[in-house]
């Protein structure tokens, strides 16, 4: 396995320091400006696969659907193809987007004492699944750590089926093996008024 990365790794080595000794290509030069627009295509290829292969990796820590020896020679190859630089998703980008997340944050924040919740934060619980809850401990159940999950249209299946997607879903059954609790809210639901927001949250929350 462990050659498998170390080739793909010469290759992404190569694409990176082409790109960076291509970044001032005359306009005038039609192929290599062709293809430095390859090498960014290749780019985006290969932060995606590294943020895949890193989810796989966290998930099958998680889980354990494997056995130890597999989950070694994957952090090999994984620091062979340096996984560590792949950044998180600015979660402050994301709320731009999504504006229910954002106002449920807002409550959860400012009813904080009032609904028994402690460290309330926006945050990626899982690293590199890019979807951000709304997380914090239960005062009331120890300590609990649960995390608020707005379905919307960037988490759906799609309009007709309004439920978790993949990754949503994936996140959720992460989240439970670690022992955290979840509530899921709609977008429609995030979008009304604060004192809803409040109340609903309030009623989950005795759910727990």
């Amino acid at each position: 396995m462990n050659s498998i990365f170390r080739k793909r790794a010469s290759k992404i080595i190569i694409q990176d320091w082409l790109w960076k000794n291509l970044s001032t290509v005359p306009e005038s030069n039609t192929v290599l400006r062709k293809y430095r627009q390859y090498l960014q295509s290749k780019r985006s290829n290969k932060s995606r696969m590294l943020s895949r292969l890193g989810l796989f990796l966290e998930a099958t820590k998680i889980e354990g659907n494997f056995g130890q020896d597999l989950v070694r020679q994957i952090e090999q190859g994984s620091s062979i193809l340096k996984l560590k630089r792949i950044q998180e998703m600015d979660i402050s980008e994301e709320l731009k987007f999504k504006k229910g997340l954002a106002k449920v944050y807002e409550v959860a924040d400012s009813c904080s004492k009032k609904l028994g919740l402690r460290n309330a934060k926006l945050e990626i619980p899982i690293p590199y699944l890019n979807i951000s809850g709304v997380t914090f401990d239960l005062k009331t159940k120890k300590n609990l750590k649960v995390s608020i999950e707005v379905v919307d249209k960037h988490t759906w299946i799609s309009r007709s089926v309004y439920r978790p997607g993949r990754l949503l879903s994936l996140k959720l059954r992460l989240l439970h093996h670690l022992g955290w609790k979840t509530i899921l809210v709609s977008e429609l639901e995030a979008r009304t008024s604060d004192e809803k927001i409040y109340n609903m949250l309030k009623v989950r929350l005795n759910q727990l």
